[in-house]
């Protein structure tokens, strides 16, 4: 579908990327807690869970993010 002239393209793209910027963040600071072995074996199960859970949603609406960022190129 054509978006010229209906949103602005590079602002879209600009968008997109600061989304992704801060899922990685995020993800980079999941990975850090998940790789300190005194976090992992002090928490409980629950919370570890939760993170590697949030880890790959925000993994995979990354992939998404990219996906849509290489479609507007």
């Amino acid at each position: 579908i054509p978006l010229a002239g209906v949103i602005d393209v590079q602002q879209e793209k600009a968008r997109i990327q600061e989304q992704i910027s801060k899922k990685d963040k995020a993800v980079q600071g999941i990975l850090t807690r998940l790789s300190n072995e005194d976090f992992v074996k002090k928490a409980p199960p629950e919370v570890i869970q939760k993170d590697q859970e949030t880890l790959a949603v925000y993994q995979n609406e990354i992939r998404e993010l990219r996906t849509v960022l290489s479609n507007l190129s």
